[in-house]
């Protein structure tokens, strides 16, 4: 069952898109032994609200180890992430 920690909503004739909205496409890839990538129109924010990265794609740290946190820096490789 999905968690709904990831959800969209598309433009409606009741809720315009409006003109300075992201799309909303976006793709995760998982990669074996590695991060998330994601591809889209990005905003990452920190628990404070401020802008990490802003972009169309970006590498998430799925194993923890990353000292770039949310961001892969290949900690995976060094530690034999298996996921």
């Amino acid at each position: 069952m999905p968690s709904g920690a990831l959800s969209y909503e598309t433009a409606t004739a009741n809720h315009p898109k409006k003109e300075n909205e992201m799309s909303t496409t976006f793709e995760i890839n998982i990669l074996k032994n590695g991060p998330a990538i994601c591809k889209g129109s990005l905003i990452i924010k920190d628990a404070d609200g401020k802008i990490i990265l802003q972009g169309e794609k970006a590498a998430l740290c799925r194993c923890g180890a990353s000292e770039n946190q949310p961001l892969c820096d290949g900690a995976h490789a060094r530690i034999d992430f298996q996921g």
